[in-house]
């Protein structure tokens, strides 16, 4: 699909922001900590999603003093939408079940596989579902374990 540069830009990083304020809110609602001296478990998301929110910005304002307006191929358009979709069916059934890790395991392992080049086979199904484990083991130590954090 092809896309005019600066509109695409202009999609894109208004996306991001939106989606950074988002997760602001989202952090702005988390529990405080018992011991106020302590970092919390929404430091770190908060200065990512303010970095995303100044890289955005800056990005805009670039892009709007910017003359070059070309025409842009988005060849694999496929898989942005099932990131998409990916994402909105985990929201939707962490909400209904409540079970982050696994939920977040399933989607986790699907993208993987789908958004592996590799030829389909079993090695793939290893690969990704290990790679997942992995991951959900690390975010669970780190957040649950060290941070006190609950999903």
């Amino acid at each position: 699909m092809n896309f005019r540069y600066k509109t695409a830009t202009y999609v894109a990083n208004t996306i991001f922001i939106l989606l950074a304020a988002c997760g602001l809110f989202m952090i702005y609602n988390f529990e405080t900590p018992i011991v106020r001296l302590t970092i919390g478990p929404g430091y770190y998301p908060a200065l990512l999603c303010g970095a995303l929110i100044i890289a955005s910005a800056v990005s805009l304002i670039k892009t709007f003093k910017s003359r070059d307006d070309r025409v842009i191929e988005l060849p694999k358009i496929k898989n942005a939408l099932l990131i998409i979709v990916v994402f909105t069916a985990f929201l939707a059934f962490w909400k209904v079940t409540g079970q982050f890790y696994v939920v977040s395991f399933i989607s986790m392992g699907i993208l993987l596989y789908f958004l592996n080049p590799q030829p389909n086979g079993v090695g793939k199904v290893v690969k990704a579902v290990a790679i997942s484990l992995c991951i959900q083991v690390f975010v669970y130590f780190v957040f649950q374990k060290l941070m006190y954090f609950r999903f």
